[in-house]
């Protein structure tokens, strides 16, 4: 079981659809976590890769921008749980 989903620091892979996460209960935490400073990440791409999130999540799901470059921020984890 499924209680939280977490994209960090990366893209949501384009070919996913909703249907692909019809196995997560309603009440299944999901989030996308990236850094304001990411050097994979333009200005643009951000602003795709988050329609697609909600398009593949819905308006529940939750979008953190961190001050930071490409990494994993051990504190913002920690905060999920």
């Amino acid at each position: 079981e499924c209680h939280q989903l977490v994209f960090l620091s990366g893209r949501v892979p384009t070919e996913l659809n909703p249907e692909d996460f019809d196995f997560l209960k309603q009440e299944t935490k999901v989030h996308f976590i990236y850094g304001d400073q990411d050097q994979f990440l333009t200005k643009e791409l951000v602003n795709s890769e988050k329609a697609h999130f909600f398009k593949l999540f819905g308006p529940e799901a939750s979008v953190t921008e961190f001050e930071g470059k490409h990494e994993v921020r051990k504190e913002l984890l920690e905060a999920l749980i």
